[in-house]
């Protein structure tokens, strides 16, 4: 293995050949394509060649504990809850949890993408409870707004999808 440091040629010294005349010289890769410290006074074989980086030590993959619920929620609804792969409709997401400033207990909300036809969807928080408050019942209530949130606002999508869509075939029939 090369130690490097400044005293190693490699380093010291990294560019052969000059760019303007065709390259003479080349340094010698080992098996694993790792530069040697021999120059050898030939030119490269063509040939693609790709030094691969020795991988770092590291160290033995730690998994996040994941913050749960112990207020009353059911098992499942936590593990949903704290996971990415949620079985929570498309867009919604949550709960998310925010401690506002001031304030030493964490509120809980359920995160809902409004769409918008021909503009940037929007968010809107359904809430939950705090952590001291917050129970299985509050939290199927809020889902249940959440839900019902969402599927209004696809509707919405859908008829200013059409109206757009129709009047746009309007304006290509001419009236």
């Amino acid at each position: 293995m090369i130690a490097f440091t400044m005293n190693n040629p490699f380093f010291e010294k990294p560019i052969l050949n000059s760019p303007y005349e065709r390259p003479s010289r080349h340094r010698e890769l080992d098996a694993s394509g790792q530069p040697t410290q021999k120059i050898v006074e030939t030119r490269r074989r063509a040939e693609f060649i790709t030094p691969i980086p020795k991988p770092k030590k590291q160290k033995a993959a730690q998994k996040q504990d994941s913050l749960l619920f112990d207020e009353g929620l059911s098992t499942q609804a936590q593990e949903s809850s704290s996971s990415k792969h949620s079985d929570l409709p498309v867009g919604i997401s949550g709960p998310i949890a925010r401690t506002r400033k001031g304030r030493r207990v964490a509120e809980y909300n359920f995160g809902v993408t409004i769409p918008r036809h021909g503009d940037k969807p929007t968010n809107k928080n359904v809430y939950i409870g705090t952590e001291n408050t917050i129970t299985d019942e509050r939290f199927k209530e809020a889902l249940a707004k959440a839900v019902d949130i969402r599927k209004k606002a696809e509707r919405a999508y859908q008829a200013a999808a059409t109206k757009a869509k129709r009047a746009a075939i309007h304006r290509r029939i001419g009236p």
